[in-house]
């Protein structure tokens, strides 16, 4: 049902594109909602070495991709009509091979492997095995570059020990809001499985984790293929459990994505095109200068939204704020003011939260919302404000609901453009 629901939206949105007259923000999101529904949801598989990660994987994707004992660098396994292996190599130049040739992919010595098969789960979901040596400092270093390209995270272990839990404590936050843990190897020292799973439990309820899965990772990949008549056994194994589970998440993931898009289509469809804001006349002076560089994210794959670099610290509020009172200023312009003084506040908060706190999506998006819901005020008596202030409010709102880097991004860019906006007012 889910499903066909998906179907439906997507078609709609994309119907709304191919009509043509929404707003150019409206086209972006719009844009990034259809891909959102049609792109399978990416599972970052982090953990030690040795700890299982690739027989996880196999199990999840439904069928034995890689034999046992390939040595693989970090590995994408993701959903193809035909078997194939992509490998990027140091140099970033690329092979392709039909088929899964590993003996000749990995003579090569890859950096990265892309696995395509045509496995029905690989439909719905993308698995980002992340290989690195035990030492902690690379493995944080390693899920920071996960972390942006993934939306939920399983930690493979054999028994997750103290050192782990450091490592994990230590992780991006954005990693924890969708986790699972699993315990790859219950069936190999199942005694001590057992005497940890309460403590374990009892540690998990302070973490960040969904749920904790003991699984038997190798006796499950065993019986792929022949689950109808093992079923019983594959329960034992703990891996049924483990997806069902993950399937039922996706389900929610996309029936919150569809809820997005049902939003924005009722905002946007059967509704007429809205009519182009006036330009500013060519002879006004520019508004003051804001290095858009120093503000917009880096749009480059390795950097793609990361505030803790500082990246707004360049924020040009224009001013600072302490320009005298104008009590002749008409109330058009001390509205504009007002306005730019409700932005620049709104900047400083999210300036300092993003300070504070590397993983600022959230308080962004919602610094950016509460700023433009209360720039309504400002202005009134300019028709071309209003309607900039009411397309952002509903475009903003949407991006909310994304929660996700690149929604801040754009929440942040809008938030700049409603300041020029009302700089080219108090400029007129």
């Amino acid at each position: 049902m889910t499903q066909n629901a998906r179907d439906d939206v997507v078609a709609r949105l994309r119907g709304l594109l191919a009509a043509g007259g929404l707003p150019p923000r409206a086209v972006q999101l719009a844009e990034r909602l259809a891909h959102r529904l049609t792109s399978p949801i990416r599972i970052a598989v982090l953990g030690m070495p040795g700890a299982g990660k690739t027989t996880l994987c196999n199990v999840i994707a439904g069928a034995q991709l890689v034999p046992p004992g390939t040595p693989l660098p970090t590995t994408e396994f993701r959903y193809g009509e035909a078997r194939e292996l992509t490998v990027t190599l140091g140099d970033g130049s690329r092979r392709v091979f039909d088929g899964h040739d590993f003996s000749a992919a990995l003579a090569l010595t890859p950096s990265f492997i892309e696995i395509r098969a045509p496995q029905p789960m690989l439909q719905r979901i993308g698995l980002l095995e992340v290989v690195t040596d035990s030492s902690p400092a690379e493995i944080r270093a390693a899920a920071r570059w996960a972390a942006r390209r993934s939306e939920m995270t399983i930690w493979a272990t054999e028994n997750f020990d103290t050192q782990q839990q450091t490592i994990w404590t230590k992780l991006p936050d954005s990693m924890k809001d969708h986790a699972f843990l699993v315990l790859t190897k219950t069936d190999t020292h199942p005694d001590d499985i057992r005497r940890n799973l309460g403590v374990l439990h009892e540690k998990l309820a302070m973490e960040h984790y969904l749920q904790l899965f003991p699984v038997a990772a190798s006796r499950a990949l065993s019986l792929i293929g022949y689950e109808a008549e093992n079923a019983d056994a594959m329960k034992i194994t703990g891996c049924q459990v483990l997806l069902d589970t993950l399937n039922e998440s996706l389900d929610k993931g996309l029936q919150a994505d569809i809820d997005g898009a049902l939003l924005f289509l009722s905002r946007y469809e059967n509704v007429a095109p809205a009519a182009p804001l006036p330009e500013a006349e060519p002879e006004q002076p520019p508004p003051p200068a804001i290095d858009d560089a120093s503000i917009t994210a880096k749009q480059h794959d390795d950097d793609p939204f990361d505030f803790s670099g500082g990246e707004l610290s360049g924020f040009d509020l224009g001013d600072d704020g302490n320009e005298p009172a104008d009590s002749a200023a008409p109330p058009a312009e001390s509205g504009a003011r007002a306005a730019l003084a409700l932005i620049r506040s709104g900047a400083e908060t999210m300036l300092t939260g993003i300070a504070d706190n590397p993983d600022a999506t959230a308080p962004v998006l919602d610094c950016c919302v509460e700023t433009v819901e209360a720039l309504g005020p400002h202005a009134e008596g300019n028709a071309a404000l209003e309607e900039t202030v009411l397309q952002a409010a509903d475009y903003l709102l949407l991006l909310q609901l994304e929660q996700n880097p690149q929604a801040a991004e754009d929440a942040v860019t809008a938030l700049l453009q409603i300041k020029r906006d009302f700089e080219t007012a108090l400029a007129a």
